[in-house]
């Protein structure tokens, strides 16, 4: 049952935020979230109902609540620190939030992810979701502190080569007499296609076929605490280039082609 109080916050940490989270801290949809999570942490489950969804309310009776309640280490907090805030607005004035508040208890850390619907006047909560973690969030998503595997050192090579390829691949286009429609052919070059994903921290890698990546690669992340996402495109364009200027070179005579070069 954890599972349906979780259900819509895990895209959470994956969604970029609007402005810094400094200017974020004092948000009143921000505070709304910490103070519903400080209800939850002193077990003050009638009070932090009232602020609940109907659908929540129906999906997380008492019961539940009890359940997420087993997540909360021993000891007590010091101040929440906010490490996360996505906003997402909708057609017809519709709005949402996902707030996150790291915690730090004696025996570790604890993550309090709050979705809200914000449409209203008042906000009310759509999902809860608390996940104990072992070290301070910025730190497990240190870019250096992570253990690197085959796919890190794959994807990170990738990522430096793709757009270098691109780069080479437009400098030789612009160069190449006797190529036509350049003008075509740079920004089909721009661009890679078929993305590939890794989560830096998780090491988690995922395939996208549809996604077109402007020099072929990315490297992200959606907040300050966040884990840092390397993607790298196919570069179709520069290939085809290539083949190409080939089959062009192939057809002009080999003294024409040195004279030009």
């Amino acid at each position: 049952m954890r599972r349906v109080l979780a259900a819509g916050v895990l895209a959470a940490l994956s969604v970029s935020c609007g402005g810094s989270l400094r200017e974020r801290t004092g948000d009143p949809r921000a505070e709304f979230a910490r103070e519903s999570l400080a209800l939850l942490l002193a077990r003050d489950l009638d009070r932090l109902r009232e602020r609940f969804s109907p659908e929540l309310v129906r999906l997380a009776p008492p019961e539940v609540l009890a359940r997420v309640l087993a997540e909360i280490p021993p000891g007590v907090p010091s101040e929440p620190m906010l490490v996360g805030f996505a906003e997402t607005r909708f057609l017809r004035g519709r709005s949402s939030a996902v707030v996150t508040w790291q915690f730090r208890f004696p025996s570790g850390y604890l993550l309090g992810r709050v979705q809200l619907d914000t449409s209203g006047a008042r906000p009310v909560i759509t999902a809860l979701h608390l996940q104990p973690i072992p070290d301070s969030i910025d730190r497990i998503n240190a870019f250096g502190r992570v253990r690197r595997t085959w796919r890190h050192h794959l994807v990170l090579a990738l990522v430096v080569a793709v757009p270098a390829f691109i780069l080479v691949s437009i400098v030789a286009c612009l160069r190449t007499r006797g190529l036509r429609r350049k003008w075509l052919w740079v920004p089909l070059m721009l661009v890679g296609v078929c993305a590939i994903r890794l989560n830096w921290t998780t090491g988690r890698v995922d395939w996208r076929p549809t996604r077109i990546q402007v020099l072929g690669t990315g490297f992200t992340r959606a907040g300050l605490y966040m884990p840092w996402t390397l993607t790298a495109a196919v570069p179709v364009g520069a290939i085809l280039f290539w083949l190409v200027r080939r089959r062009l070179r192939a057809a002009v005579p080999p003294e024409v082609v040195s004279a030009f070069e």
